[in-house]
């Protein structure tokens, strides 16, 4: 890590997310990454999903449909590799925001990560179009995104996902299904 003041903003010209790419060179850039991944076992949500999903829904703004068929691609690629999905499905998403709320603060208590993600939700392309503010918003867009990752789990990559409810995560057992 270095102290240069506005080293991460140089670093920011590689971000491939939040619009940083027309949608062909993001999807050649995520398509490329999977194609060059040596890995076997597991593959965890926020990987394949998280930030992928949410620059084709907040910047993208790709219908679910192109969603879907980007995800059709994706498994083309991963289809000589074994592998397995593991997603944390988060039942309580309000819940589960206001304990993050509540980790991420500053030594003083002051909120760090809901201000930027709140802002990073409405200054987005969709959030925009949708109206998409406060609390009401994010809770909105990301039962959307749950949904939809559902839905890719389920059509597209079938018996290769194991869905853990959160209220049932438990670290050995999930540990003793890879």
């Amino acid at each position: 890590m270095t102290d240069i003041p506005g080293f991460h903003k140089e670093l920011e010209r590689y971000e491939i997310y939040n619009g940083n790419l027309d949608r062909a060179s993001f999807e050649k850039v995520i398509l490329e990454r999977f194609e060059k991944w040596e890995g076997r076992g597991q593959i965890f949500e926020c990987s394949i999903f998280q930030n992928v999903m949410e620059n084709q829904i907040l910047y993208l703004m790709l219908t679910d449909h192109e969603i879907l068929d980007f995800y059709r691609r994706l498994r083309t690629v991963l289809a000589h590799r074994t592998y397995r999905i593991l997603y944390l499905d988060v039942e309580d998403i309000p819940g589960t925001i206001e304990v993050i709320r509540r980790e991420r603060c500053d030594g003083k208590g002051n909120e760090m990560w809901f201000p930027l993600m709140l802002k990073y939700l409405e200054e987005s392309p969709y959030g925009k179009t949708h109206m998409l503010t406060g609390m009401e918003g994010l809770v909105r867009h990301l039962e959307r995104r749950k949904a939809l990752e559902l839905r890719v789990l389920e059509e597209i990559f079938g018996g290769n996902a194991l869905v853990i409810k959160s209220k049932d995560y438990d670290l050995q057992e999930l540990l003793s299904c890879l």
